[in-house]
């Protein structure tokens, strides 16, 4: 697992030093796990509504890059998506040919509507055939989710007073067989 992030914070008052630690943030960043496998195993929820598992489409076919955002995220994760976006359109490569994007809503009370309309929205957006086969948004339970982003070395956590999740922004590369 590689991984290339940006840390977002929740709306703190006054600037935060380099050598500060602010509490709202504990637990909140990228732990890289070079060389660790991932769960292939874990249930989610596909944007059509089925129950999947990692291992549909960490197989051994392509290798995958795996986004974990929330569909309503306020601000991070639609900057992340569209980032990927404009990223891959200089691409000789095509989402769903060479390589598959799996992304996860961090969020359990997200479910297969939203995902889908996500979907939607980012493949409008990356205009290139066949790329619907190889972009996935998944929804699940909280267990999965948890043993998904441990796993992944993705530390977020649900600030309450807001009602939002605190988070990094990061893509990360999974080699074929996760």
């Amino acid at each position: 697992i590689a991984s290339i992030s940006m840390l977002a914070g929740a709306a703190l008052a006054g600037p935060i030093f380099s050598d500060e630690k602010v509490d709202e943030l504990e637990g909140v960043g990228i732990t890289e796990h070079l060389n660790d496998q991932v769960p292939l195993d874990l249930q989610f929820v596909d944007e059509f509504g089925h129950d999947v598992t990692l291992s549909r489409y960490i197989n051994g076919e392509k290798p995958v890059i795996i986004t974990l955002n929330y569909y309503r995220c306020p601000m991070l994760c639609s900057l992340t998506l569209n980032g990927l976006v404009s990223g891959m359109q200089n691409l000789e490569w095509t989402v769903g040919n060479e390589f598959d994007i799996v992304t996860v809503s961090i969020n359990p009370d997200e479910d297969e509507k939203l995902a889908m309309t996500n979907k939607e929205g980012y493949l409008g957006h990356y205009s290139r055939d066949g790329a619907e086969k190889g972009w996935h948004f998944l929804t699940g339970k909280q267990e999965s989710i948890t043993v998904l982003a441990d796993s992944l070395g993705f530390g977020y956590v649900f600030d309450k007073p807001t009602g939002e999740f605190l988070h990094t922004s990061s893509i990360m590369f999974l080699t074929t067989d996760g």
